[in-house]
């Protein structure tokens, strides 16, 4: 028998399928198991294919993928010692993904019809076979590792960035989460029993376009290319020589990682980055900062703080109290998302810093500008939205979206379409425009041809959104719960005048009628079917902060100190209440 023969066999035994069939009795198949080497890129198997036989990988690694409208999704890595294809071995039915090559990979092929001589002589191996196939399916072989991406190659986009130092800290922040250590083209050792001894292995690789950043690229689950915002956007050795000769649908995820001066950057050429490389996302962390790259180590095992903050007003002024409540106790803020005058708070906060500033900006533009007064000749809305434009344009000038150091993203209601957009890059000053506009009381944006208004027209809680883009835990803020209208009895069948609204608005003595204004009746109005949707929103929560804050109108703007002093207290209570009796299902990462 060959020595080729003799390998299979081994590995064969070994194997998670076959452990249990003594190599005696699979040295009498026939045909006998084979060894068989693909090069990096080459496919083992195509989604829908009629081919049955199963595989071990030996050495190397290979990429599973679906095709979904006409393109290749990643969706799990096959590593040394892992099979491939036993569904297919039993059920006989079409391959369910495709299976590719990402390193240089060599395998065990285990025909069907070896499998069925198998069958015919040994069914008590079968049935251990059956049980096992069963088993992995409820628990595939990425469930005992710390994250999907426990290979994570860090390269240079510009010639500044010192990747040892990044890799070296990240591998520091990801040993919270498990074993960890960092690399560079210094080691000397096995790859393959490096990733089997470590949960997290970081490679660093140099401007260098060499084998070591190759093998570094094909082997990472999750590609870092960091770029310094103080330098030119321009293609780099490592891009021209290396990524550019790689067919991407074999590589990993692949991110973006800005490396700002020790103080943030943020009007840099980022949008052009993201262009050129087309990440599936991007992060921003200051140079040697713990807290960025604590920060960047939560992103990537799934363990972020995503907040998502409602509409409501001047209600939402109390979302600033809940995030100093935060702050003060270590709960660490990873992304962000809001929507209408949410949005606003969260844009303020995905600053990264210097809040305090941004707030007290913030409220001496409310109690100067007063866009709540902002009238117009009633045409297309109450208000002209001019004061509201200007406070953006003052508060957040030309900046963008994808340039803000946390992650953000903020909707708004397309009433052209009636569907929801979603505002992950842009001019922040627009979005927050398009998100605040309520319906007859502001007027719409105008934008590419949409006509664009208050995102809580169809959706004032987004966690949804959140969830579909980004894992991790959602700690929402919802001030958009609200009282029942209630009325006097003396109105009814009556319609109250104008006059009786404001006599009511300024009675002195004996108790008011409570008569809703019209932005409250309009606000309502436009955001029924929201608030159901809401309800449900709020069950998919980590945690769920609702601030009492019904009491105050929408346009109480002179109340601002009040509410978010109102958050605050609400929130210490809470999460006081949570560290004094954990209910074991709050996952809110600390720092």
């Amino acid at each position: 028998m060959s020595e080729s023969i003799e390998r299979a066999i081994r590995y064969l035994a070994q194997s998670p399928l076959l452990h249990g069939v003594s190599e005696d009795v699979l040295r009498i198949l026939d045909p006998p198991p084979e060894m068989i080497f693909l090069k990096s890129g080459e496919t083992l198997i195509r989604q829908a294919d009629e081919n049955t036989d199963y595989f071990v990988l030996v050495s190397g690694r290979l990429g599973v993928f679906k095709e979904q409208g006409g393109k290749l999704v990643p969706i799990g890595i096959v590593l040394p010692g892992e099979g491939v294809g036993e569904m297919a071995l039993l059920t006989n039915e079409p391959r369910s993904a495709t299976v590719m090559a990402r390193l240089d990979s060599e395998l065990v092929r285990f025909p069907q019809s070896t499998f069925l001589v198998l069958a015919a002589g040994q069914p008590l191996a079968v049935l251990d076979i059956a049980r096992s196939v069963i088993g992995r399916a409820t628990r595939r072989s990425t469930a005992g590792r710390k994250s999907d991406y426990p290979s994570i190659a860090v390269l240079p986009l510009t010639p500044n960035v010192d990747t040892r130092s990044v890799a070296r800290l990240l591998a520091n922040e990801l040993e919270r989460y498990g074993r960890s250590c960092s690399i560079d083209d210094g080691f000397t050792g096995g790859l393959d029993e490096l990733e089997a001894t470590f949960d997290f292995v970081v490679y660093a690789v140099d401007h260098t376009a060499n084998n070591w950043a190759k093998t570094c690229l094909l082997r990472a689950d999750l590609v870092l290319f960091a770029a310094a915002v103080t330098e030119p956007v321009e293609p780099g050795e490592i891009e021209n020589e290396v990524l550019r000769k790689i067919d991407r649908h074999i590589l990993g995820r692949i991110d973006v990682v800005f490396i700002h001066p020790p103080e943030w950057r943020v009007k840099s050429a980022v949008g052009r980055w993201l262009e050129r490389i087309l990440p599936r996302e991007h992060h921003h962390i200051r140079s040697e900062n713990a807290l960025d790259l604590a920060r960047l180590a939560r992103l990537i095992v799934g363990r972020a703080n995503n907040l998502v903050f409602s509409g409501g007003g001047a209600r939402a002024f109390s979302q600033v109290g809940v995030v100093r409540a935060l702050k003060e106790f270590s709960v660490p803020v990873d992304r962000i998302g809001g929507c209408s005058m949410g949005a606003a708070i969260g844009a303020m906060i995905a600053l990264g810093e210097g809040l305090d500033d941004k707030v007290k900006r913030f409220r001496e533009l409310f109690f100067t500008k007063r866009p709540e007064k902002d009238f117009t000749i009633p045409l297309l809305s109450l208000m002209s939205g001019k004061r509201m434009t200007n406070m953006g344009v003052d508060l957040f000038g030309d900046l963008k979206i994808e340039e803000m150091p946390i992650r953000y993203f903020c909707i708004s209601s397309d009433l052209s379409e009636g569907e929801i957009l979603e505002h992950f890059d842009g001019l922040v000053w627009q979005a927050l425009r398009s998100t605040a506009a309520m319906p007859v009381i502001a007027p719409p944006l105008l934008r590419n041809g949409r006509m664009l208004v208050d995102g809580g027209v169809l959706n004032n809680l987004p966690i949804d959104i959140m969830r579909r883009h980004f894992s991790g835990s959602v700690i929402a803020i919802d001030v958009s719960r609200q009282e029942p209208l209630v009325v006097d009895s003396r109105w009814e069948m009556k319609c109250p005048s104008g006059l009786d609204i404001l006599r009511d608005k300024f009675r002195l003595l004996g108790p008011k009628l409570g008569l809703p204004s019209i932005f409250e009746v309009l606000r309502r109005t436009v955001t029924l079917a929201s608030e159901r949707q809401a309800q449900l929103a709020r069950l998919n929560a980590d945690l769920l902060i609702t601030p009492p804050v019904s009491t105050f109108g929408l346009t109480e703007f002179t109340a601002f100190d009040r509410i978010v002093e109102l958050g605050y207290r609400h929130t210490v209570r809470l999460l006081e209440e949570l560290d004094k009796n954990p209910d074991g299902k709050t996952k809110i990462a600390l720092k």
